[in-house]
């Protein structure tokens, strides 16, 4: 049997099909090698991530602990009156704050006023309005006056009164009494000693300064008339609440000034039937600063420092 020569064309293909076994074969293989490849990188992020997370929870967890750890500190008995002692240091205004009260509407009238005192008043911004900012402790029967309210689909904001106290003993009295020192269910303006002290006019004195302008040439304001006042206070601030916040077991209120007051000149009031004791309140307001409250106890401002 004769044999045959392969030709060109047979060999090429022999070797195309050859070349093409071997090369899907090794591709396979790189494939697969590939895979194991990246397999492994993922298992190794994997563990590396693994640990990274277990270590990040390991941290947080520690965190937690120190915060609960902390949390228990800050409010134990001793850190509370550690704090209490370092606030004390401060010097801060003591304000009376007044307002009418719930209206009687079968007697138009409010025979229920109430009062408040606060060593946290400031001013707050000037512009576009004044407004002023103090702290109110929960729950207050005079907050509670004080808020925003709705009958008959109208908007009523009560007006109430900031009274900035001379430094006088008759001053710092009426602030323990408005600060509960009368008792829990007393009410100040019934008192005795207190009653003398308030006035439903305004600071009724010729030396009175109304929003820039005296007495006689300021407008009155007939609603102001209802808000009871120290009769003798450096200056009332008659506001409206503008926003309260809720912090803890306090509100943090923001007021809208409506109107002021300023007494410049106390002592030219020429009622005769004032008694003794408002009298000499009269003359001591006249000389005195702002009533200042620091280490639980009353105080004057001192003299000037050299600077």
């Amino acid at each position: 049997m004769p044999v045959t020569k392969p030709t060109s064309s047979k060999i090429c293909r022999c070797l195309s099909s050859n070349f093409n076994r071997y090369f899907s074969f090794n591709k396979k293989q790189s494939i697969l090698g590939s895979d194991l490849i990246r397999n492994s990188r993922k298992a190794s992020a994997n563990v590396k991530f693994n640990n990274v997370r277990f270590f990040h929870s390991s941290r947080i967890a520690y965190a937690q602990s120190q915060v609960e750890k902390n949390s228990d500190a800050e409010t134990s008995e001793s850190f509370v009156q550690t704090f209490r002692s370092a606030m004390s240091l401060l010097a801060s205004p003591a304000c009376i704050i007044t307002t009418a009260g719930p209206k009687d509407s079968n007697t138009n009238s409010y025979p229920h006023p109430r009062g408040l005192t606060v060593s946290s008043f400031s001013s707050l911004s000037i512009k576009p309005r004044p407004l002023v900012t103090f702290n109110v402790q929960l729950p207050s029967h005079a907050a509670d006056s004080m808020r925003p309210f709705k009958t008959n689909d109208k908007h009523t904001r009560p007006i109430f009164a900031i009274n900035i106290l001379p430094a006088t003993g008759a001053a710092a009295k009426s602030c323990r009494a408005f600060a509960g020192g009368l008792g829990r269910d007393v009410n100040p303006f019934t008192h005795p000693s207190i009653s003398p002290l308030i006035s439903f006019e305004g600071i009724r004195s010729p030396g009175v300064t109304r929003n820039g302008g005296n007495e006689g040439t300021s407008t009155w304001r007939s609603e102001f008339l209802n808000v009871p006042v120290y009769k003798h206070a450096k200056a009332v601030i008659y506001c409206t609440q503008h926003e309260a916040f809720s912090v803890q077991d306090h509100e943090i209120w923001v007021a809208r000034v409506l109107h002021v007051e300023i007494n410049n000149n106390s002592t030219k009031d020429e009622n005769k039937e004032l008694i003794e004791s408002e009298r000499k309140e009269i003359m001591l307001s006249e000389s005195a600063s702002s009533l200042l409250y620091q280490n639980r106890r009353f105080h004057v401002v001192g003299p000037n420092l050299s600077e």
